[in-house]
């Protein structure tokens, strides 16, 4: 019913009836072209017309000209970059560990991402500030909204995403027991078990061996035993303050290094973009005189990457600019995390937050430690700074001044650097 059109049985009253109908399915339709149209041109422009993503907004323009533009959402924006950043570089290891650290936070929204849209929430070009969609033939371009990532860090996203996890990823990683795969068994080489032990008044924390052939089988360590251990045996490991001072110089020699070389790299980037460009006009114009689909498709194909390497090498020409023009930053802050790690490990145990022991764990031994439930742990295998450490140490340090002389470092494999 029409509270404006008195409808009837009539057929021949049916007419006009019909011909309202369609007039207004078709304007129905102009406006949906319309409003589509619009917010093509919108996206063209480098707008985001779409419902707004995890961790951004819409605000109302200020720009006079009307519409909503996308902005950050914080604190979400700041918990998801980190967490983006994370899984790039491999801090974070599979994409459950990616929703493991959201749901760590108290400031990000529980329950907006599940299992099934993670996978989504790392492949979202957004976050790079860009936009594309090929249904409506939008390419890749620049948004105006701030991106959360580097469109660096997105590629390094789609590539760890291509691949399957390094190791294995526990799926009930408990923050009270970070030490949990990190310690084995003596005496069969096997992960202690650990858990939470119910006793009449409270909860007791234990790590046990639960391999049936082992002769400790089922005998329990109290946590917090194993724990005061771990800490003595960090303790130990502090580096003497000549070690530590030995690393800071060699820091301070990349640090120079890197800040000499800087302005060659960028010329070596603005070359490698203008020849990236001159390379894709060539493509464009062999594409327009093409004839061929097939030939076109493998055209367009080639001046998408080559875009994306575009993209990329303008970002990093943008950082490098950036860098070479903002001196405010000096050796001392760049290199605070760094040097205090290298001072005394245990702060980040002492932190209490679970990233931060892993990282530890990882930053200082270069395997599992072995634990004597009699005995207490075993020499641990330590990773090559404090390994170095050690061996000075053990020579009373007579020729620690060596090392750090200039003539002696050598440059490997990148910012690592070897002794001779």
């Amino acid at each position: 019913m029409s509270p404006s059109i008195e409808f009837s049985d009539d057929p021949s009253a049916q007419l006009p009836e019909k011909m309202m109908a369609l007039i207004v399915e078709q304007e129905r339709i102009n406006n949906a072209k319309r409003g589509t149209s619009r917010m093509k041109a919108r996206m063209k422009n480098g707008h985001y017309v779409f419902p707004a993503p995890p961790a951004y907004k819409y605000v109302k323009s200020s720009d006079g000209n009307g519409g909503k533009v996308l902005v950050r959402k914080e604190p979400q924006a700041t918990i998801l970059a980190d967490a983006l950043n994370q899984f790039a570089r491999g801090g974070l290891a599979s994409q459950m560990e990616v929703k493991r650290y959201l749901d760590a936070h108290p400031g990000y929204p529980k329950g907006k991402i599940g299992k099934q849209r993670i996978r989504d929430l790392l492949t979202r070009v957004v976050n790079a500030g860009y936009i594309e969609y090929e249904p409506w033939g939008i390419a890749l371009t620049k948004a105006n909204h701030e991106p959360l990532i580097s469109y660096e860090t997105y590629l390094k996203i789609q590539e760890r995403l291509k691949t399957k996890p390094k190791h294995a990823v526990r799926l009930d990683v408990n923050p009270e027991f970070a030490l949990r795969g990190h310690i084995h068994c003596a005496d069969c080489n096997q992960p202690y078990r650990a858990a939470n032990s119910r006793g009449r008044n409270k909860h007791y924390a234990y790590f046990v061996c639960q391999t049936k052939e082992c002769k400790i089988y089922g005998k329990s360590i109290r946590k917090e035993k194993i724990e005061a251990e771990f800490i003595t045996l960090l303790d130990n490991l502090t580096p003497s303050a000549d070690f530590v001072n030995m690393i800071k110089k060699m820091m301070r020699v990349i640090w120079e290094r890197e800040t000499k070389g800087l302005k060659t790299r960028q010329r070596s980037a603005l070359a490698t973009l203008t020849a990236l460009e001159t390379k894709m006009a060539a493509l464009i114009d062999r594409t327009v005189q093409a004839t061929q689909p097939a030939l076109i498709a493998a055209y367009e194909g080639e001046i998408s990457n080559l875009e994306s390497q575009r993209i990329l090498k303008v970002e990093q020409l943008e950082a490098l600019t950036q860098n070479n023009n903002n001196k405010t930053q000096g050796f001392d802050e760049a290199y605070r995390t760094a040097l205090r790690f290298f001072k005394n490990p245990r702060y980040l145990w002492d932190s209490g937050h679970i990233s931060h022991r892993k990282a530890l764990l990882r930053m200082t031994f270069a395997d599992h430690l072995t634990y004597c439930r009699e005995k207490g742990y075993r020499t641990a295998k330590t990773t090559l700074p404090f390994l170095i450490n050690q061996t000075l140490s053990s020579n009373k340090g007579d020729k620690i001044m060596n090392f750090t002389r200039k003539e002696n470092m050598v440059p490997h494999r990148g910012h690592r650097w070897a002794l001779v």
